[in-house]
């Protein structure tokens, strides 16, 4: 994938919104193949959006692809050092895999590190 460093024209990034508004919108209807596609469109038109992958990394959880939920995750953040919801996303995956200890030092007390009133990182 290109740098973050890549200039995204507006029209591109519009069109990724839509892909992750439409992503979102598949989420929500548990229809997770069709979510990671669009957020993979969305991907493929703006990589320097960390919200794209960490959206992404959520739906392969839900849908129980832990391992490229990780890959996601961390694509997130190195895209966006300080997007709380990436390290959640990260904690939730290494979670799943039984992977206790990464999942509380490379996600959850980073997101809280960031965000130390999200309720959501707290409870999990």
């Amino acid at each position: 994938r290109p740098a973050a460093t890549s200039v995204v024209s507006d029209s591109d990034k519009a069109e990724a919104e839509k892909a992750k508004t439409l992503g979102n919108a598949k989420l929500t209807a548990k229809e997770f193949d069709a979510a990671i596609g669009f957020y993979s469109d969305a991907i493929v038109l703006d990589p320097t959006n960390a919200v794209y992958f960490a959206n992404r990394a959520a739906a392969h959880s839900q849908k129980g692809n832990h391992e490229l939920a990780v890959e996601d995750a961390k694509s997130s953040i190195a895209v966006d050092p300080k997007y709380a919801k990436a390290y959640s996303r990260l904690g939730l995956a290494l979670f799943s895999l039984g992977r206790y200890r990464e999942a509380i030092d490379q996600g959850y007390a980073k997101a809280l590190e960031l965000e130390p009133n999200n309720q959501l990182t707290k409870d999990a």
